[in-house]
């Protein structure tokens, strides 16, 4: 701690109350120290938002400071006070340049009878917010070892107003969890029975008053060896929320040694949520990076995207450990156990991810499960090794192939923990060395352990204890040139300032809850308000295959792309599997072609992508359970002449696990009639691939192929891919990988859009039910706009755009086919030009997005590109007066003339109050169109009034 900040101030004016404003005026905070209490209150724009709110400690075996009958009143000693208006340059950030602009006040603060201990209180008020915290002065260092222990922080904000809050329960073992919205004072009830409730809510806490003027956002700043803050619910007063911060074992909060400084506790306060998402204050409330900490500098710290063997394991495709059968598992042997499960971290898998990677530009492909311990997960992490790979993984030969490749990519290193820091952290040093001396820049650690025993010694997961081993591993790792990625993390507070090695945190009810059906839409945009004003949160986006995991994903795939816009993480993922990226090829190929079984037109069987080393990760599964009749078809074109050819099939089968009681066989058919009988050798394991050849009889010119099941063959193997050759030929090697192949035109957006930027604007927002967000990087803007469960409809102006520069909008919008949980997949493109006077009409689907790249235009983009027009349609509603239960009563009829999808948001009432909101879109040209709203009523009910209207928007101030 600097002397500057520990030294008690004893000069300057120390009269009982003095206050200090925002730069701007528009705050005033008043500290009150005149009962011998200290108490703040804070107005914003001449009202009163938090009134008298107490600050204190209770401290173990000695006299509580400043609450309590008990503790002795306190004077005022001095005061000092400091104007700063500086501009600083972050690493990367969501600016290139960050302005810090606070006046402070530093309030000397002394018991006025034994045992005479002082401090200051340290106030910074900015146009956007302000923080305060306290500094312990060394008389609290009262125990035998010369140090003070903290009970309780007595911290209090007193809201002036039963404020909308939105609000996950406070559990000190998970962020994960979907955010509430009440009442300030209905928070308690709510708390009551939640799982992993501690009696209060996790910081950010974000509330608005009822005219939706007044933002506030309770967190804390620069949090380093302290115990992370909540805030509870005072049980007599709803409104007045109190600090809760997280214990240790012993149920202590802090342990520490004077001279020592609490974090800052923040409140954000703006008139518009986005003001929250493009304030700094939290980021200016940390210092600047220390160079002797970043030993070899910054410049290795790129922020990036990246793709992973992950999601394979989310959607129950693949496991993290290499053996699960841990009885016969012997990693010395060799082999090193019976082989069952399906194991995603191998060395083939990781280079045909590379592959994908080079091809698109991505700098990094994260393989989790490649390291031996996963017997230990869950558990207790103990047998974790974080330099040693599985048997069938090859660190050197992954690292150096990526390195290859042009362009290059890198592994992105996974730590899973389960909880066992000080197993992590005793291996780090060499671990992390390990992987700057083969090119590794990036780690994603993980600490999944819900039990609350971190370590096996009752350690939660954000007590001060694990606050400390954070900064030992952001510390190693800046030593080793890596880059961190933190899953079930403590909560950010700006410290990328400090460490601008961290690049992201989750902390957030993440994308694999999606897949796993248990997230609602309007959670998409209500984290960026909440959780995301800590600091960057790694949501993975890009999800292409909507059919993903258990529950399926609950957006369109437009809405995907605008996440990343949206969502600030320093390291973006691209998350999905690759071969969901690439375009559907034709069934077709020519003699010597290799021709992917997944291309083929496919009756009654199916694609998988489960198993490794299938040359274009996916496959077709000729499953023993399949019906009769069902198969796989091509078309060999060009076949010179008439006469006896070679057919290869590159397949996979474990025989003692294929379903089938005889031979793994099938049936080749060619041009309708059947030729061959094929069985299918046992090839050792279902990701060993082998070739079998048989002589097919084909015509001069284009011949139907396919191969069947039929009834007297069996399936039960995997079809990777398919050659014909001449009859003395092999099986040929694809002249590239097929993973690289043509992806689908969404996928370019991923491909365009940065991790880091140059500013940030939020355009236009409601919390919990839409948002549209501008950043720019270079003299490009990428847009993201995005929905609830409601369709909508948004005119976002083009005003940030350079004045007098013609802008090409590449624009992805939801196709005019996209329906919430019926087709999410259809995407429309467009390329129009704009300028910084056009008002974009944004048009989405429920649950839908638009995502949007604004790049500065050419002569000839603007000679052969069209000028944006709005869309324009009309719209007529009907509603049925008598309907059955579940079924829809409310249809829209529309025609559009324009060149452009329509839309007119629409809001459904039953007795006057608003039930839905739909947005009614037709297609270019649409005449007569309907579109059919998915309002029900799902129980027999009184006979009421339904109508529909077009739907009203508040209006915020401008941006």
């Amino acid at each position: 701690m600097p002397d500057s900040v520990a030294a008690q101030v004893t000069s300057g004016q120390n009269t009982p109350t003095q206050t200090v404003a925002s730069p701007d005026g528009s705050i005033l905070l008043t500290v009150d120290v005149s009962s011998g209490r200290p108490t703040y209150t804070v107005d914003y724009e001449g009202a009163t938002v938090i009134d008298t709110s107490g600050l204190g400690f209770e401290l173990q075996n000695q006299t509580d400071f400043a609450v309590g009958n008990s503790a002795p009143d306190l004077n005022v000693t001095g005061s000092s006070r400091d104007s700063v208006d500086q501009t600083w340059q972050p690493v990367w950030d969501q600016y290139d340049s960050i302005r810090e602009n606070y006046n402070e006040l530093v309030v000397g603060l002394e018991e006025d009878s034994g045992p005479g201990r002082s401090g200051n209180l340290q106030i910074r008020v900015f146009d956007d917010g302000f923080g305060f915290r306290f500094v312990f002065d060394d008389d609290f260092n009262t125990s035998a070892n010369g140090n003070f222990v903290i009970s309780s922080e007595r911290t209090e904000y007193n809201l002036t107003a039963d404020h909308d809050a939105w609000w996950i329960q406070n559990d000190w073992n998970s962020f994960e969890y979907e955010y509430n919205q009440t009442a300030l004072s209905e928070i308690q009830t709510e708390l009551d029975g939640l799982t992993g409730s501690n009696g209060g809510v996790h910081t950010p806490v974000t509330m608005a008053n009822d005219d939706r003027d007044l933002y506030l956002s309770i967190h804390e700043a620069n949090l380093d060896d302290y115990a992370s803050l909540s805030v509870s619910p005072n049980p007599n007063d709803g409104t007045t929320l109190e600090s809760d911060l997280a214990p240790l074992p012993d149920g202590t909060k802090v342990s520490a040694t004077a001279p020592h400084m609490t974090p800052w506790r923040t409140v954000q306060i703006a008139d518009r949520p986005g003001a929250l998402i493009e304030s700094s204050l939290v980021l200016n409330l940390n210092e600047d990076y220390d160079p002797s900490v970043f030993t070899q500098g910054t410049n290795w710290i790129e922020p990036q995207k990246f793709i992973g063997v992950w999601w394979l394991m989310i959607t129950g495709r693949a496991d993290w450990e290499y053996n699960p059968d841990t009885n016969s598992f012997q990693p010395g042997a060799n082999p090193p156990g019976v082989r069952v499960g399906n194991h995603g971290a191998q060395t083939g898998r990781a280079q045909m991810y590379m592959d994908f990677a080079s091809e698109h530009g991505i700098p990094g492909v994260l393989v989790e499960g490649w390291n031996v311990g996963w017997s230990s997960y869950p558990g207790d992490g103990s047998e974790f090794d974080f330099s040693q790979p599985y048997p069938d993984f090859d660190l050197e030969a992954v690292t150096s192939y990526g390195a290859s490749l042009n362009p290059p990519t890198q592994m992105t290193m996974h730590n899973e923990t389960a909880g066992d820091f000080q197993n992590y952290q005793s291996q780090a040093s060499n671990a992390f060395g390990l992987y700057d001396d083969l090119g590794i820049r990036t780690i994603k650690t993980g600490y999944v352990n819900d039990s609350g025993n971190l370590a096996g010694e009752g350690h939660n997961h954000h007590n001060q204890v694990l606050v400390n081993h954070h900064t030992n591993i952001t510390e190693t790792a800046a030593a080793n040139r890596q880059m961190l990625e933190v899953h079930e993390p403590i909560h950010p507070t700006g410290r990328r300032r400090q460490y601008p090695n961290l690049l992201t945190r989750e902390g957030v009810f993440g994308q694999e809850y999606d897949s796993f059906g248990t997230i609602t839409p309007e959670h998409h945009v209500t984290f960026p308000f909440t959780r995301m004003l800590g600091g960057p949160a790694e949501f993975t986006p890009g999800i292409f295959d909507m059919d993903s995991g258990s529950g399926g994903i609950e957006t369109t795939r437009a809405k995907q792309l605008a996440m990343y816009p949206n969502y600030f993480s320093g390291l973006q993922m691209v998350a999905d599997l690759p071969s969901s990226y690439l375009a559907d090829q034709p069934p077709t190929g020519e003699l010597g072609d290799v021709i992917q079984a997944e291309w083929a037109d496919l009756d009654g069987v199916g694609s998988g992508a489960s198993w490794a080393n299938a040359q274009g990760e996916k496959y077709v599964e000729f499953a023993a359970s399949a019906d009769r009749g069902s198969g796989a078809y091509w078309t060999v074109e060009n076949v010179p002449s008439d006469g006896e050819y070679y057919l290869h099939l590159r397949v996979a089968n474990d025989n003692d696990n294929n379903g089938v009681d005889a031979y793994a066989s099938a049936q080749v058919h060619v041009d309708g009639e059947s030729q061959k009988w094929v069985g299918i050798p046992d090839t050792g394991y279902w990701d060993e691939w082998d070739t079998v050849s048989v002589p097919v009889r084909l015509s001069a010119g284009d011949n139907d192929l396919s191969l069947r099941i039929t009834e007297d063959e069996y399936g039960g193997f995997n079809l990777d891919s398919i050659a014909v050759t001449e009859a003395d030929g092999s099986m040929p090697t694809p002249s590239e990988p097929p993973i690289t192949g043509e992806t689908v035109d969404a996928f370019q957006f991923i491909e365009d859009v940065p991790a880091a930027w140059d500013d940030t604007r939020v355009l236009d927002a409601e919390i919990g039910e839409y948002m549209a967000t501008a950043r720019q990087s270079g003299d490009e803007w990428y847009l993201g706009a995005m929905t609830d469960e409601g369709g909508r409809t948004l005119d976002v102006s083009l005003s940030f755009l350079e004045s007098g520069q013609d802008y090409v909008a590449e624009i992805y919008e939801d196709g005019a086919d996209a329906k919430f949980d019926s087709n999410l997949t259809d995407v429309a493109i467009d390329d129009v030009v704009v300028d910084s006077s056009t008002d974009l009409f944004v048009t989405m689907a429920a649950s839908g997005g638009t995502a949007v790249r604004l790049r500065p235009a050419s002569a000839s983009d603007v000679s052969q590109l069209p000028a944006y027009s709005r869309p324009s349609q009309s719209v007529s509603v009907s509603v049925e007066s008598q309907f059955f239960i579940r079924e829809t009563f409310v249809e829209a009829t529309g025609t559009n003339n324009s060149s452009r999808i329509g839309g007119q948001e629409l809001e459904v009432l039953v007795d006057g109050e608003v039930q839905s909101v739909e947005n009614a879109r037709f297609a270019p040209g649409a005449s007569g169109a309907t579109f059919t709203f998915r309002q029900t009523i799902d129980e027999p009910e009184p006979t009421r009034s339904r109508s529909a209207r077009p739907a009203a928007r508040p209006t915020r101030p401008s941006r």
